[in-house]
């Protein structure tokens, strides 16, 4: 199962043809191809409003794929995205071993599912860039979790650590905390609340002297942004990034869920679920290219993905949680395909 699921993240790496996308994402690879051309005192005086250290990293890769006479830019941005999909699924294994260590078949479960997990790419057509703070917030989860089970603080102190690195390599990471809080309170640690929230609030500081380093200025990068969302999300058609709390608070509580059920085997369920969804969706997708109700679908996706949630969240049933979980992320693809075909008709020949 191990290497099945490794297979998945190399061969996500290797074929995908649609790993340019159309947001912010592409501006990262343009930052980091071709290596002949990058420099990294460049992607610091480009950096915008997002953080640069997601590109610096990259471009480490990029630059070690140039090493490696790899000339033609998407050879070297395939390049990049095998070798950080093998970290992070070696990383997230690290995980699944140490969390189900008294059932092989139970972490045999877990592998091959976190390996179809980061199959989604290769169907969504969007970067892995996420897959530099994947680790992180997974590990952040583990030693919570590890905390809860041994009672020690210095499982709680990486937690936060690996929290913080989340939130350095994207903003929107930092959503994991308040389910990470909420599962403290539940077990009633409030010491431990405590500790954890001096722990972040310490972390912060330095963040803020690490963009200062950066930028020459205390959270350089960071206030910016934030300041930029607070202001002009809705200018944009979207919600504050603030409401991407109460959408990831979920996802943050798979773990201590598949516990407290005595289903831990369950959790790559949890995490592959959506992904499945949008896989067989992208595979029965050819009706879309004639269907003429763009802006319907859209709508139509979005509420079918609503209604799937909140059944997965009324319930207590494994099997009807994962259903809906299929079902919602069915009904987001749909949507997204059809956004892409929406934008993709709004740009001039």
């Amino acid at each position: 199962m191990f290497f099945s699921g490794l297979l998945f993240v190399i061969i996500t790496g290797l074929i995908n043809i649609g790993i340019i996308a159309m947001d912010d994402y592409f501006d990262v690879v343009a930052k980091i191809i071709p290596a002949q051309e990058v420099s990294f005192s460049g992607i610091l005086d480009a950096r915008g409003l997002h953080s640069p250290l997601p590109a610096l990293i990259l471009a480490v890769f990029s630059k070690l794929a140039l090493k490696f006479g790899l000339l033609e830019p998407i050879a070297q941005l395939r390049f990049v995205l095998v070798v950080i999909g093998f970290v992070s699924f070696l990383i997230h294994s690290l995980l699944g071993l140490t969390v189900f260590k008294k059932s092989i078949r139970e972490s045999d479960v877990f592998l091959f599912f976190v390996g179809f997990h980061f199959l989604a790419p290769l169907f969504f057509t969007r970067a892995m860039v996420e897959t530099l703070s994947a680790p992180c917030v997974s590990l952040s989860v583990l030693f919570v979790w590890k905390s809860i089970q041994n009672k020690t603080r210095t499982s709680l102190f990486l937690s936060a650590v690996f929290a913080l690195c989340a939130f350095q390599l994207r903003y929107q990471t930092f959503a994991i905390v308040p389910g990470i809080l909420l599962t403290l309170i539940l077990h009633k640690k409030f010491k431990e609340t405590y500790f954890y929230l001096l722990s972040l609030g310490l972390g912060l500081v330095l963040s803020g002297l690490f963009e200062k380093l950066l930028t020459g200025e205390f959270f350089g990068i960071a206030r910016p942004y934030f300041e930029y969302n607070l202001q002009h999300s809705s200018g944009h058609g979207v919600t504050p990034f603030y409401t991407f709390i109460l959408l990831f608070l979920g996802m943050a509580l798979f773990p201590f869920w598949a516990d407290a059920i005595g289903a831990p085997y369950a959790l790559g369920f949890f995490y592959s679920s959506i992904t499945i969804g949008a896989v067989i969706v992208t595979l029965m997708s050819g009706w879309m290219r004639n269907y003429p109700h763009h802006g319907r679908a859209v709508v139509v996706g979005a509420l079918g993905w609503g209604v799937a949630i909140v059944v997965a969240g009324t319930t207590d049933s494994l099997y009807v949680v994962i259903g809906s979980l299929i079902i919602a992320g069915a009904f987001d693809q749909v949507s997204a395909l059809f956004r892409g075909f929406i934008w993709n008709q709004s740009i001039l020949k």
